[in-house]
Parts: C-alpha cells; structure tokens; sequence
C-alpha cells in the first residue's frame, strides 16, 4: 500500500513540475512573420487562454480578438486554440489554430497551421469563406501590445 501511495505522490508532483515547466515555457507574448502578436496564458488543467492582435485583415485594419484552448505534452506540447474576433471589421469571424511549441538552438517557436472563416450571406458563396495558412511565431522581447 505504501508503495502505491508514494508512486501517486511521485506522480502528482512530476505532473506538478512538467505544467510549471511548461508554463514558464509556453506563456508569454509572442509574434509571427506578420508582426500579429499573441499572448498566452498557460493553465495547469490544460487550458489556454489569452488575446491576438492580428496586423492582416481583409480591410486592412488592426483586429482583435480573445482566445481559448488547450495543451497537450510535456516536453514540445502540441496545442490548439480559438479566436473570436471582436473588432468590427472582423465581429462575423473565428479562426482557429493548431501547433507546436519547438525550443532549439536558434531559439522558442510556435509552428502553426491556421483556418480563417468569414460569415458569407449564401450558401452560394461558401467556396471562398475560410483560408487556411501558415504562422510561425516567435517570443516577442520586451511589453507585449496586446
């Protein structure tokens, strides 16, 4: 009994370690090849939290948005999140992301993979509602804009 006992308590506390490893990781400003920004907050349930700032939109203008979603992994987690935009030129859209979190010589990265999707009036006009694309994102240095 003792032996299980301490084999729980081992395991609670290197789960406890790995997330704040990951958080100290994982959280934090960052930008992208576009100079969009993003900012995570990494929860210990596996949760994601936080806000974009994206400079590209169809109108040329700044959108905003909050987002949300989880992690997976302790050591390059993969992850996904939603964002609901809520700048006017934006309010009938989402995108969602999903990646991985790299750490290497050259530094922190967030590879990811993208979907944009724009309300449309009709059916009729689906075929060019949602993009999909391409984000590498770096840790931003410095106070973060969004």
């Amino acid at each position: 009994m003792q032996r299980i006992v301490w084999c729980l308590a081992l395991t609670l506390l290197s789960t406890v370690s790995t997330n704040e490893d990951l958080d100290h990781q994982f959280s934090g400003c960052w930008h992208n090849q576009l100079s969009s920004f993003l900012n995570i907050v990494v929860h210990i349930d596996g949760g994601i939290t936080g806000s974009y700032q994206s400079s590209v939109s169809e109108t040329g203008l700044q959108a905003n948005g909050s987002l949300c979603g989880y992690h997976q992994g302790p050591q390059h987690p993969t992850f996904g999140f939603v964002v609901k935009w809520t700048s006017p030129n934006t309010k009938d859209s989402i995108s969602v992301w999903t990646g991985q979190f790299f750490k290497g010589p050259e530094g922190e990265i967030l590879e990811t993979v993208w979907l944009f999707r724009s309300s449309v009036d009709k059916e009729r006009n689906n075929w060019d509602a949602t993009k999909v694309g391409q984000d590498y994102f770096f840790r931003y240095v410095g106070t973060c804009p969004v």
